[in-house]
């Protein structure tokens, strides 16, 4: 759904068209790593037998809000250095646009955790 929705503001420049459009995909996105991330880990775990890691499952959510975080400083740091992949004008970009894009991914992240 997250790659749809990205297509979908590029295709037509939601970004431009609706202010909060990249709000809501940096929410889904911080949704989608983090969900990854469990759904890896519960897959390795099922393929080591069962056999118990002895990881809780607070350490794992913390784990998949770090890995949100990290894939969307990677993607605000991709969007400042190479804006011609990501369709955005470089004079567009704020301070205070990268700090709540980081903290919509990170929001989706605790948000996947909980559905745990």
């Amino acid at each position: 759904m997250t790659f749809i929705l990205t297509a979908l503001g590029w295709s037509v420049s939601n970004h431009v068209s609706f202010p909060y459009f990249d709000k809501v995909l940096h929410f889904f996105g911080g949704m989608t790593v983090a969900l990854a991330l469990f759904f890896c880990a519960s897959y390795v775990q099922l393929r080591t037998n069962g056999a118990k890691w002895g990881i809780q499952k607070r350490i794992l959510i913390a784990l998949g809000v770090l890995a949100s975080l990290g894939v969307g400083i990677g993607w605000e740091i991709l969007e400042h250095n190479v804006p011609f992949l990501t369709n955005y004008e470089p004079h567009s970009f704020t301070s205070m646009d990268t700090l709540t894009d980081i903290l919509w991914d990170m929001i989706g992240g605790i948000v996947a955790g909980c559905l745990l």
